[in-house]
């Protein structure tokens, strides 16, 4: 069994909210999504944090189910089921309520990508980070491996490219 956290824009991609990526990088974000559903273990935080942000993503969504759509009614559905769904307590820094206990102080992280590293330090199966459209984390590995979190890039060469680009500015 395959162990992640999944980043909302893994999401966003799949349900075609995220229009500058390719029709084949959201393909393969809902391949991975169907592959969650179908035999991976899930980690978001007990305090609702993830589920919370890909529900204000996907609340207002109608129409034809997209892979996210699926993914999330699955979530919604499984969240208590610790066979597929591990929930791990994080909690804010007493000294930055917009950051977590676990993860190293300073900005190295951007604020709203911190509670998906928090889930996946703060478990001992250190579950991979799934990871889709945000170029940041590809310059990010060493940092992000320092502090025990290692990434799957789902449009890896495509995330490669839009890293190399934006750095050249």
């Amino acid at each position: 069994m395959r162990h992640f956290v999944i980043d909302t824009n893994v999401l966003l991609a799949a349900g075609g909210l995220a229009t500058h990526v390719s029709v084949g990088c959201r393909a393969k974000c809902g391949n991975r999504l169907r592959e969650a559903t179908a035999s991976w273990r899930i980690y978001i935080d007990e305090g609702y944090e993830i589920l919370g942000e890909y529900q204000r993503y996907f609340s207002a969504l109608k129409g034809e189910p997209t892979p996210a759509s699926l993914f999330l009614k699955w979530l919604m559905t499984h969240q208590y089921h610790p066979e597929r769904v591990t929930r791990v307590p994080i909690r804010r820094k007493a000294t930055d309520k917009h950051d977590f206990d676990g993860l190293p102080d300073g900005n190295r992280f951007d604020r709203n990508d911190r509670k998906f590293l928090a889930v996946a330090v703060g478990h001992s199966n250190s579950p991979l980070v799934l990871q889709a459209t945000d170029s940041k984390w590809v310059g990010w590995k060493e940092s992000l491996a320092e502090i025990g979190v290692h990434v799957e890039f789902v449009c890896d060469a495509e995330l490669r490219a839009t890293h190399v680009k934006k750095s050249r500015k």
